[in-house]
């Protein structure tokens, strides 16, 4: 579908509030969804301390991903294949503070395999809650947020291992450098 009301013309944004009694009605269903098609993940851009919770699902059935939009208030997206092997996607990405740590506490119980990166996100959202705006108290602030984004990653991993290590010496060399 496609046109001014498309959710192609709106890609990510937020249209209501989470209901949370309907998110505490469907939880179950939802926990599993995301355990297996979904993810909890704490986005850094390179050579940056800005982090970014984000809940993303992507599936190629649509109609579960439209339900799921809906259920979360937000709009959701179009991925064409890269190859010809693959299947188009349609994803949605939930990625403000208040959002991400609701349906996390919403998840939490009846997650199995994404218990891990979910208890990481809620860790990072009461740090960035209460992180001082300077000093020492928001360099420890900061390495706190490292030692929990790589942490999430290794949760969210698949694939190639990578070096996590020489990702969290290169955030802490950041950190020494902007305070």
């Amino acid at each position: 579908m496609t046109g001014p009301n498309s959710p192609f013309d709106i890609m990510r944004r937020k249209i209501h509030d989470i209901s949370t009694p309907n998110l505490r009605d469907h939880a179950p269903y939802l926990a599993g969804l995301l355990d297996g098609e979904g993810s909890f993940m704490i986005i850094n851009p390179k050579d940056s301390l800005t982090f970014t919770p984000t809940i993303a699902l992507g599936m190629t059935h649509e109609a579960t991903v439209a339900w799921v939009a809906k259920l979360l208030g937000v709009t959701y997206d179009f991925n064409e294949k890269r190859e010809a092997k693959h299947k188009d996607v349609y994803v949605l990405r939930v990625n403000t503070q208040k959002e991400c740590l609701q349906i996390c506490q919403a998840l939490y119980g009846y997650s199995i395999t994404k218990k891990e990166p979910i208890k990481c996100m809620q860790n990072f959202l009461k740090l960035q809650e209460s992180m001082p705006s300077y000093g020492t108290k928001r360099k420890e602030s900061l390495l706190r947020i490292i030692d929990l984004f790589i942490t999430c990653k290794k949760a969210n991993h698949r694939g190639t291992p990578r070096n996590y290590e020489a990702i969290r010496k290169k955030l802490q060399k950041l950190v020494a450098l902007q305070l």
